[in-house]
Parts: C-alpha cells; sequence; structure tokens
C-alpha cells in the first residue's frame, strides 16, 4: 500500500543520508588532522622562528603549493573523476599503477626545488635557500602522502585516511619539538618534519592499497593516455588557479620586505581550518557526483549541487562569524601579543574567502565530475587576469589589506565564472538525456 511504500522510501533516505554524512564525517575528520598539523606548524614556526625566517618558509611554501596542486592535477584529480566512472570495476589495481607512477613527479619537483636552493645561496639568499632544500627533501614523500589520502577518497572510504592523519599529527608534533628543545629548529626544519611526518603516514597507507596477485589488470598506457586527456586542462587550471591565490605571498616582499609575507600568512592561517575543512568535502563531492550524475542523470547532480551549496557556505559563513569574534584574542595567543598586524578588519575581509571558496568548491566539483576540465580552465581565466593587473596594483599600494582585497575580489569572479560554465554543462547534459534511448 501507500502507506508502505512512503516508509520505505523514508527508510532508504534516511539510510542514504546517514551513509553520507558520515563519509562526509570521516572526510572532515582526516583533513582537519592534516590542516590542524599544518596549522600547527605554521603557526609554531611564526612564533619559534624570526620573522625573516618565517616569511622565507612561507614563500617557498607557497611555491611548492603550485606544484603540488600540479601533481595532483595529473594523478589524483583524474582518478577521482576516472575512478568513479572509467574504472569503477578494477578501482583497486588502477590506484595501485597510480600511486606507482605518481612519484615521478614528485621526484621532478624535488629536482627543481634544488635547483632552487642552488641559485638562492649563489645569489645571497640564504634563507629561501635552506628552505628550498628542505623541500628538495621531503617534496617526493609529502606528494606521495597527498595522493595516497585521495586514493581513499577515490573508494569513498576516508576512514582510513583518518588513521594516516593522525600518525601524520603525531609524527609531525614530535620532530618538530625535538628540533626546538635540541636547537636545531631552522627554516629547514618545517619541510623536514613534513617529510618524516609524510613517510609514516605512506608506510600505514601503502598496507591498505596493496593489491591482491592475480585481480584484474588494467593497461599502463591506457591510464597514461587518460591522464594526458584530462591533464592537459587540469595541469593549466592549477596555474590559473595559484595565481589569484598565492601570487601575493610570492611578490609582498620584493614589494613590502619578508614582514609583509608574514603577516599575511599569519592571517591567513587564522581561515585555513575552514578552508581545509571545506577542501576536504569538496574532495569527496567529485566521486559523489560522479556516482549521482551515473545514477541519477543531471537531475541528481542538481539536487547535489544545491545540497552542497548550503552545507558549505553555511559553514562558511559560520565559522567567519566566530573567527571575526574571537579571532585578535587567537592571535595574541599563538602568536604572542602584537607580532603580527592583525585586527577584526582584517579578519572579516579575510573570512569572505572561504565563503568564495566553499562555492567554488561546489560548482568547480560538480564541473570535474561531469568530466569537463576544459571548463573549469576557462572558468579561472577572468580571475587570473585581475590578479595580475588589478590584484598586484591593489597590493602594491596597500600591502596586506589590498592582498586580502584582491584575494576575495578573485574568488568572487571565479564563483561567477564556473556558474555560467556549469550551467552550460548541466544543460548540455539535460539535452543528451533527451535524445538518449
Amino acid at each position: 500500500d501507500r502507506s508502505g511504500a512512503s516508509g520505505g522510501v523514508l527508510v532508504s533516505f534516511v539510510r542514504t543520508l546517514r551513509r553520507h554524512a558520515t563519509t562526509g564525517a570521516f572526510a572532515v575528520a582526516d583533513q582537519s588532522l592534516i590542516a590542524g598539523s599544518n596549522f600547527l606548524l605554521s603557526a609554531l614556526l611564526a612564533r619559534w622562528l624570526t620573522a625573516a625566517e618565517y616569511g622565507a618558509f612561507s614563500v617557498i611554501y607557497t611555491a611548492f603549493q603550485l606544484l603540488m596542486t600540479m601533481h595532483m592535477a595529473m594523478t589524483s584529480e583524474p582518478l577521482l573523476v576516472l575512478g568513479s566512472t572509467r574504472y569503477s570495476g578494477r578501482l583497486r589495481p588502477y590506484i595501485a599503477l597510480v600511486s606507482r607512477l605518481q612519484w615521478i613527479p614528485g621526484l621532478v619537483v624535488s629536482a627543481v626545488s634544488l635547483v632552487v636552493a642552488v641559485v638562492a645561496n649563489v645569489r645571497g639568499s640564504g634563507l629561501l635557500g635552506a628552505a628550498a632544500l628542505g623541500l628538495a627533501i621531503a617534496a617526493p614523500v609529502i606528494l606521495s602522502q597527498q595522493f595516497m589520502r585521495r586514493a581513499f577518497y577515490a573508494e569513498l572510504k576516508p576512514s582510513r585516511s583518518v588513521w594516516g592523519g593522525a600518525v601524520y599529527l603525531v609524527t609531525m608534533l614530535g620532530v618538530l619539538f625535538f628540533m626546538f628543545e635540541s636547537g636545531s629548529l631552522s627554516v629547514t626544519g618545517g619541510f623536514l618534519a613534513m617529510g618524516v611526518a609524510s613517510l609514516s603516514a605512506v608506510a600505514l597507507y601503502s598496507q591498505w592499497l596493496r593489491t591482491p596477485q592475480g585481480g584484474q589488470s588494467v593497461d599502463t598506457r591506457e591510464v597514461l593516455r587518460e591522464h594526458w586527456r584530462y591533464g592537459r586542462w587540469s595541469v593549466p587550471t592549477t596555474l590559473l588557479t595559484w595565481v589569484p591565490g598565492n601570487i601575493y605571498y610570492t611578490l609582498l616582499p620584493v614589494w613590502h620586505g619578508l614582514g609583509a609575507t608574514a603577516d599575511l600568512q599569519a592571517l591567513m592561517n587564522l581561515v585555513l581550518p575552514v578552508q581545509h575543512a571545506i577542501s576536504a568535502v569538496a574532495v569527496l563531492l567529485v566521486p559523489v557526483y560522479g556516482r549521482r550524475l551515473s545514477q541519477d542523470g543531471a537531475a541528481g547532480l542538481a539536487r547535489g549541487i544545491r545540497w552542497g551549496l548550503v552545507l558549505l557556505v553555511g559553514i562558511a559563513c559560520a565559522y567567519g562569524v566566530v573567527i571575526v569574534g574571537v579571532g585578535p584574542a587567537i592571535a595574541d595567543w599563538l602568536y604572542g601579543s602584537g607580532k603580527y598586524a592583525l585586527n577584526s578588519g582584517l579578519l572579516a575581509l579575510a573570512s569572505l574567502l572561504a565563503i568564495g571558496g566553499a562555492t567554488t568548491s561546489v560548482l568547480g566539483g560538480a564541473l570535474r565530475a561531469l568530466n569537463s576540465p576544459r571548463r573549469v580552465f576557462f572558468s579561472y581565466g577572468l580571475s587570473f587576469l585581475f590578479s595580475v593587473t588589478g590584484g598586484l596594483f591593489l597590493m602594491y599600494q596597500y600591502r596586506v589589506w589590498g592582498a586580502v582585497a584582491s584575494l576575495v575580489a578573485s574568488s568572487a569572479l571565479t564563483a561567477i565564472s564556473l556558474a555560467f560554465m556549469l550551467r552550460s554543462a548541466v544543460a548540455a547534459r539535460y539535452a543528451e538525456e533527451a535524445i538518449r534511448p
């Protein structure tokens, strides 16, 4: 009867909601552990190093973020998309193959960092050279740890990533405090602590990602070809995404000194927790949206987009209210009173970044699930152009205030562009489904 049918639908809905909520909670817990670890690392380095040393660490780490996003664009991003569609029936051997191949670009990043270290030392930038040397040592294992974490997201099993995140946190803090207590902490030590912590997590992840002998296999050439088709758009997109979000960290010291970069990084440390939480859910959205698209079509994807926006934008708004109220007190407690130029006005402006990030994460995740990296690439073009023109002018004139305002404006432009691109992509999918037999 109708009541029985309605009850069955309700039970099914509740079970689905509970399953997604549990998976999402593990994803947020995982990202919170990793982000919390890196936040503590950044905060402790800001407290224990000089402003110039911390500024040098921030510059090299910002450049590393570009290389890290390029690495993910070639490896984990296409894995999340293809793993939920093309290789869904051979997911574990597919992950195993890509996990071996991803070491190659990791070693390339290490080599590039070593060259930067040598050049920086030759040109008299000893602090930048020391930071780059630490990155050259640690980069391959840091990148491998990031890839393996996301591999569990492709399986919708972020609970396993949580265990690795816990190991990462404990190890990183242990190494960092050992360096501090022994008097050996330097600008190089931050990257070494990340490297040792990543190595411990990789050792754990590797046990879970082993593929049983005699199972299904995937063709290496086919995987490389598929990753190239996706990566030829996603890799250039990383440049367009990195510039609006990070160019100010690298150019602030040129015009206003390393201390200004330290002020900006110290400010952003207070916004990073919510940004990382949003990123955790956003990574999970790609395979979830991919499965929703395969099962329910464009209509199912559209419903998922609406729920994603309500959830993530709501989290960003709530965090913004809290951080504006207690942010200055937290900054004094973390860094020491008055060490960095932070105030409620700057925190209010920076909190808008979380709202923009939440919006772009949902819209970009949906476009990636539609296997449309080309549209994602063009969506970031407008914010890129603003960043290298008006954004740089604002930063030059107004220092940290100008940099934060430029970040907010770039995020808003990206969200608007993604919305238009996603509307076009979803409409095309509806049209395709309408003529499909």
